[in-house]
C-alpha cells in the first residue's frame, strides 16, 4: 500500500526480498547462522509464539480466496513481527533432510530381490521418524517404512529402475526428500541340485 492504495505489489514477490533482508541482518550479527528458516517459520507459526510473531490478517480477499483466522490462501501467515520472530527462531530446532541414503543388495527371496535401506540423520535437528517410499520408473510412490528407526528392509522385482526417498519430521514439519536411484539386480535362482 502506498499513500492509501495499492501499488500492485503483494505475494512473493513482496514478501521474499523482505524475508532475504532481515534474514540477512539476522545473520551479520547473530552467532550462530539460523540454518532452515523454512522450517523454523512453520513450527513457529504452529506454535504458541503464532500471536506474538505474526500480525493475523483476517478480511480481505485476493478475488479467489478470503482471507481468515490463521494460515489462509490470500494472506499465507500474515505479516511478521520481525523481532518476535528472530528471538523464537533463532536456535530453535530445525531439522535437515537425511543424508547417506543407501540401498545394499542382500538376496533373492521368491524370485524378488531385498534390499537392506539405510539412512543417517541430517547435521541440523532430531528427526522422531522417517517416511520411506519406493517407485518403479514413474508408477507412483508406495510407501515402505514409517517409524524411528533409519533402516529398512525392503523387496523389489528385478530388473526395473527404482527409486528410493526418505524424509525425516521433528513432529512438526517434514523435511525435503532425499533420494537415489538404481536398477534392481537380476535376481540368480541356486544352482538345481545334481541327481
Amino acid at each position: 500500500m502506498s499513500n492509501g492504495g495499492n501499488n500492485g505489489n503483494g505475494g512473493t514477490s513482496f514478501v521474499a526480498p523482505q524475508l532475504a533482508e532481515l534474514f540477512a541482518v539476522q545473520a551479520s550479527l547473530a552467532s550462530a547462522p539460523l540454518g532452515q528458516a523454512n522450517s523454523a517459520i512453520y513450527i513457529d507459526a504452529n506454535s504458541s509464539h503464532y500471536s506474538t510473531d505474526f500480525h493475523d490478517i483476517t478480511s480481505g480477499n485476493n478475488g479467489a480466496f478470503s482471507a481468515g483466522v490463521g494460515w489462509d490462501h490470500p494472506t499465507g501467515w500474515g505479516s511478521i513481527n520481525a523481532t518476535n520472530l528472530l528471538t523464537h527462531i533463532e536456535g530453535s530446532s530445525t531439522l535437515s533432510p537425511p543424508i547417506n541414503l543407501t540401498a545394499e543388495y542382500t538376496n533373492c527371496i521368491n524370485k524378488r530381490d531385498t534390499y537392506f535401506i539405510s539412512w543417517q540423520a541430517g547435521p541440523v535437528g532430531n528427526a522422531a521418524a522417517y517416511d520411506a517410499e519406493y517407485e518403479y520408473g514413474a508408477g507412483g510412490w508406495t510407501v515402505f517404512k514409517y517409524g524411528a528407526s533409519p533402516t529398512a528392509n525392503l523387496t523389489l522385482l528385478p530388473n526395473e529402475s527404482v527409486s528410493i526417498r526418505v524424509r525425516a519430521t521433528n513432529g512438526s514439519i517434514w523435511t525435503s526428500y532425499t533420494s537415489i536411484e538404481f536398477p534392481s539386480s537380476p535376481c540368480v535362482p541356486p544352482p538345481s541340485p545334481s541327481g
